[in-house]
């Protein structure tokens, strides 16, 4: 029964430097394998207690000291099963399972989404939802037409339902066509990378290439596309570029 408690001890332990580990970087792969790695081990344990108890009960009262000293070094006071259900059920939540369709991607939400007969993937923000159905409008336009109508979301746009206004009423698509958006900081662009930034607080979004950064002032130096204009912004006027990469020039043969 000792090594079972030292056992209890030692994963213990070893699961708060992992949590501590995940606060840091809480998309770790490696990490979340290892934190449920861990999870299996104690959740052997716990059966191994079980079945120990049921032993002990068996034999009367004398043990029952022993089998307290291995309960009071379970993870989170519930025992390992119950901690390794939760942390798989939070997972899950994470990816969208288990949820009922009205509570995927709720009004306000940023998600990602390819537009219908487009090859670029862009971000957007749902403005109302109807079952499966979700109204987007575009969060970084990069052309006049995706700008969302002031008219619209005041709902005096004369030409709702005639697709002739010069300015974008969003997209309706399903919900199953959406993918959660992770927004950025100014650390997740290294130098060599591609975003998307506003040289200008009130225009729109372009392509870049980051040169350098400034973390104490948060603030960039960017190479914006397709002019090569070289300009420094600020890091709440650089998004993610949802994996589109600038094209190569071909520099010709001279």
């Amino acid at each position: 029964m000792e090594a079972l408690q030292q056992s209890f001890t030692e994963l213990g332990a070893a699961l708060e430097e992992v949590d501590q580990a995940l606060s840091l970087s809480p998309d770790d792969e490696e990490l979340l394998s290892l934190k449920l790695a861990i999870l299996d081990q104690l959740e052997e344990l716990e059966e191994k207690v079980s079945a120990f108890e049921m032993s002990t009960d068996s034999e009367g009262p004398a043990n029952t000291s022993a089998s307290a000293g291995v309960d009071a070094h379970t993870v989170g006071g519930s025992g390992g099963v119950q901690v390794k259900a939760e942390v798989r059920k939070g997972e899950e939540r994470g990816r969208g399972v288990g949820l009922r369709t009205d509570e995927l991607f709720p009004v306000g939400a940023l998600c990602t989404c390819y537009p219908e007969d487009e090859v670029r993937e862009s971000v957007f923000e749902v403005f109302h939802v109807e079952g499966e159905e979700r109204h987007l409008l575009w969060k970084y336009p990069r052309y006049d037409e995706e700008v969302t109508c002031k008219f619209f979301l005041q709902n005096r746009c004369r030409h709702v339902g005639d697709g002739e206004c010069s300015y974008s009423h969003g997209i309706v698509t399903s919900v199953h066509r959406l993918r959660p958006f992770e927004d950025t900081s100014l650390v997740d662009f290294a130098p060599g990378s591609t975003c998307l930034v506003r040289p200008n607080s009130k225009g729109l979004w372009h392509l870049a290439e980051v040169l350098e950064r400034d973390m104490k002032e948060k603030r960039a130096t960017v190479c914006v596309h397709p002019d090569k204009k070289v300009v420094s912004v600020k890091e709440e006027e650089m998004t993610s570029a949802c994996g589109e990469e600038m094209e190569e020039e071909d520099e010709g043969d001279g």
